[in-house]
């Protein structure tokens, strides 16, 4: 399961984040007196943002705020007495205005009134005009809207009633058809009277396509979106540049971020006590992400735990921080940061909280917690998300299907499955159960089917990688890589992302290259690996593969202990480990992994040809010949399990490793007998270590089953 950066769909979320990133002088003023200094300062920048666009109206208001503020202020003063003519005089329709970005709230233009009024409209289409403006007035927007629909039956071209539902979808966040309509209406002669809302219609829904594509991962795209906005007020200004902060944020532009977010927080003036202090909890935040991208961890675990006290109601301080606690391999503490939002009732808390518990494996704790989101209040990602969250659990029940020996039955399943609309992170890990269970051509086409939407973020793309890695298709994965780490630019948690694809494509590659025998290039595969990701999972487990096949069952024994620690129900490392501690006399500890492994998959004939290998290395041929008898009858079970990949493309017997440094094991003269060092050599940098973290896609192994 793969987590992904959370969806801020509020643009109202009051993103000030930099606002208080520089530190106060040691004289500043009390706070009280630079509150109202700066609430001054803002009002005079809002006054000059509205004279400039031809609003005298508006910007006198702010000049007359800023004099009962201080009615010695002279700058006020001159620019209110150059005005030329006072507010109520001449001031064009009123405009829209918004209570959110999701649902804008735009005033009804004064001429719509009147054109509705009684002593005009005696006609039933002109009373349900009236009617549905006073119900647009009330905020009943289903009552309004079934006014203007009556007028519009009456007359499809009734400019007021168009001009009146396209308010009502306004409001409702139905941006596209409130544009369309306002438009008719705008023709019908009244285009100045509709215009305002117009405005609104079309930069609302250019917002949410630029929300979209940032949600969607696309962030070059949502830049350019954000930066193509036209904001016709302060507001959708604000809006706007929010956005495009909350984007260069996300890219690791973390000097740009704060930048507008310092400008967005000076207009925010006088703000109270509870959003200075979120505004403190943001910068921080920032300031640690910045750490992080800098190596700094001590610096920014201090900057994420005073973020935490100043900001601690924002679900995605929480997440960022937990994700840099599961970084450092501090599971418990991440669980305990991350457990009260688990209590959450706002959409966001309960989303961030359910992304977190699939991240670490806890699958039905994300949908129980998707689950008291209404569905009226879960946005696309969220509804992605649980897409995913179902994917997830159908590719269980092939495992399941595959462990009792009906491969044919998952199979069909993951078909059935892949032939739906899904997420990318679902498409890849559809593709590389399907390549694991043998039905290789339909796992590459849903890779090419997943290679043809747009780019999201590197998380979603794991198990696309592993299968472009086992197909010999490295040229086109290390293509994504590069695209994927040239769209997350600098961003700490992204690059991580991309270290993690880099580890998954090298132990695809290590594993491709010891199937056709060239085991010392394999092994300089993982060893660049585990350079670019240290303590990865799945590198040790292509290793220990490595070390088995090239008879080095000693080396092979321990990476597959170690494995166990992090991943001990994995069936795959448990039949490695049997056959490596057969091959070192080690028979006890053969017999209790195979113990585990047939408790764990009773059908599952890999396990069963495990059981009789190591009954064989005991002595006990009756018990191996049983075991085999089974194996044998599972087998015959698994009628669509595709006979390719049980040999090599090559005889791995008939070449010689090429020749490689003196520290690869695989390239130093042969042993007599193929006998193991005693101790295990240091070819990787020490300590072999797995990340206390397990790799967050699916925690199998690459190559589940196959001891080469």
């Amino acid at each position: 399961m793969i987590a992904r950066l959370p969806l801020l769909e509020n643009a109202l979320h009051r993103v000030l984040i930099a606002a208080l990133l520089a530190t106060a002088p040691l004289a500043s003023p009390p706070p009280a007196l630079a509150q109202v200094s700066a609430g001054i300062a803002a009002l005079l920048r809002q006054a000059e943002f509205w004279k400039a666009r031809g609003r005298n109206d508006r910007a006198q208001q702010a000049l007359r705020r800023v004099l009962a503020i201080d009615p010695n202020n002279e700058a006020a003063r001159r620019a209110l007495a150059a005005s030329e003519a006072p507010a109520a005089s001449s001031s064009p329709p009123r405009q829209a205005q918004v209570a959110s970005p999701a649902a804008p709230r735009a005033n009804i233009p004064k001429q719509a009134r009147a054109a509705a009024t009684p002593a005009q409209t005696a006609d039933r289409a002109g009373q349900a005009r009236v009617a549905g403006f006073a119900a647009l007035e009330d905020g009943k927007l289903d009552l309004a809207q079934r006014h203007f629909q009556a007028a519009l039956r009456i007359d499809p071209n009734d400019s007021d009633a168009l001009g009146g539902l396209g308010l009502v979808r306004l409001r409702s966040g139905q941006f596209t058809e409130a544009r369309t309509l306002l438009t008719r209406a705008s023709r019908g002669g009244s285009a100045g009277k509709w215009s305002d809302a117009l405005q609104a219609a079309t930069f609302y829904g250019q917002l949410r396509t630029a929300q979209t594509a940032r949600d969607q991962g696309r962030l070059q795209d949502a830049e350019t979106l954000t930066r193509a906005l036209a904001p016709n007020d302060a507001q959708q200004d604000s809006l706007a540049r929010n956005l495009l902060g909350d984007i260069f944020a996300r890219q690791g532009r973390y000097a740009e971020a704060q930048q507008i977010y310092r400008s967005i927080a000076g207009e925010a003036g006088m703000a109270g006590a509870a959003s200075v202090a979120e505004l403190q909890g943001r910068a921080m935040r920032i300031q640690a992400m910045q750490a992080v991208a800098a190596g700094d961890i001590a610096g920014a675990e201090r900057l994420f735990q005073s973020a935490l006290i100043a900001g601690a109601s924002d679900p995605w301080l929480r997440y960022d921080y937990a994700r840099f606690l599961l970084a450092q391999g501090r599971g418990p503490a991440a669980d305990a940061l991350m457990a009260p939002l688990s209590r959450a009732t706002a959409p966001d808390g309960l989303y961030a909280a359910a992304l977190f518990a699939a991240q670490v494996g806890r699958g039905r704790d994300a949908r129980a917690l998707m689950t008291l989101i209404p569905p009226a209040q879960r946005t696309p990602p969220m509804n992605a998300f649980l897409i995913e969250l179902h994917a997830n659990d159908a590719i269980a029940q092939a495992r399941a299907l595959q462990a009792r020996g009906r491969t044919a039955e998952g199979i069909n399943g993951l078909r059935q499955l892949a032939a739906q609309p899904l997420p990318l992170v679902a498409q890849g890990a559809v593709a590389d159960t399907l390549y694991t269970f043998g039905d290789v051509p339909t796992a590459l086409g849903v890779v090419q089917q997943a290679l043809l939407q747009p780019l999201g973020g590197p998380d979603n793309y794991q198990g696309i990688i592993v299968v472009l890695g086992k197909s010999g298709q490295d040229g086109m994965a290390a293509s994504l890589i590069q695209r994927l780490a040239m769209e997350a630019r600098q961003n700490p948690l992204d690059n991580r992302s991309i270290a993690r694809l880099s580890a998954l494509l090298g132990a695809s590659q290590g594993d491709r290259m010891r199937l056709a025998g060239d085991y010392a290039t394999a092994f300089e595969v993982l060893q660049a690996a585990w350079a670019s990701a240290p303590g990865d999972i799945d590198i040790l487990a292509s290793l220990a593969r490595l070390y088995q096949s090239g008879n080095l069952n000693g080396q092979a024994a321990q990476v597959y202990g170690m494995l166990l620690q992090q991943r001990p129900n994995d069936v795959g490392t448990l039949i490695g480990l049997s056959d490596a501690s057969n091959a070192i006399g080690d028979h006890d500890r053969a017999a209790q992994a195979i113990g585990t492994a047939l408790r764990l998959a009773p059908a599952a004939p890999d396990v069963y040809l495990a059981a009789a290998r190591m009954e064989q290395a005991r002595g006990k041929k009756g018990a191996a010949l049983r075991y085999l008898k089974r194996a044998r009858e599972l087998r015959a079970r698994e009628t669509s399990v595709a006979a390719s990949g049980l040999f090599s493309p090559t005889n791995p017997f008939a070449r010689t490793a090429p020749p490689a440094t003196t520290l690869n094991p695989f390239a130093l003269p042969s042993r007599p007998g193929g006998a193991a060092p005693t101790q295990l050599p240091q070819f990787f940098p020490a300590p072999i270590t797995p990340s206390s973290t397990p790799g967050i896609y699916g925690g199998m192994s690459l190559d589940q089953g196959a001891q080469g």
